[in-house]
C-alpha cells in the first residue's frame, strides 16, 4: 500500500493494523484509550444515547467499522456488568 493509505489508517485507529493489537481476541478500554478519534465517539455516543438519540456511523474502512463494532459490544457487555 501507499504511504497516504497507511497515514490514512494510522489517523482512525492504531488497530487497524493487525500487529498494533496486543490481543485481537479480546476487547477492552484500550479500543478508546489507544485513538484520539475513538475517545471523542466514546463522549459523544454516551451524551447522545442520554438525550434519546439515535446514530449512524459512516466511513470509508470497513475495518474501522468493524473496531467500532467491537467497541458497540464492549460497552453493551459493560453496561450489562453493572446491571446485572
Amino acid at each position: 500500500m501507499n504511504l497516504l493509505m497507511q497515514l490514512r489508517k494510522v489517523c482512525d485507529h492504531p488497530y487497524m493494523f493487525a500487529e498494533a493489537d496486543a490481543n485481537p481476541t479480546e476487547t477492552d478500554e484500550t479500543i478508546v484509550t489507544n485513538s484520539s478519534k475513538m475517545m471523542v465517539l466514546d463522549r459523544l455516543l454516551a451524551q447522545l444515547k442520554a438525550e434519546g438519540r439515535r446514530v449512524l456511523v459512516y466511513s470509508q474502512f470497513t475495518s474501522m467499522l468493524d473496531i467500532i463494532q467491537d467497541y458497540c459490544e464492549f460497552c453493551e457487555m459493560f453496561i450489562n456488568a453493572e446491571h446485572g
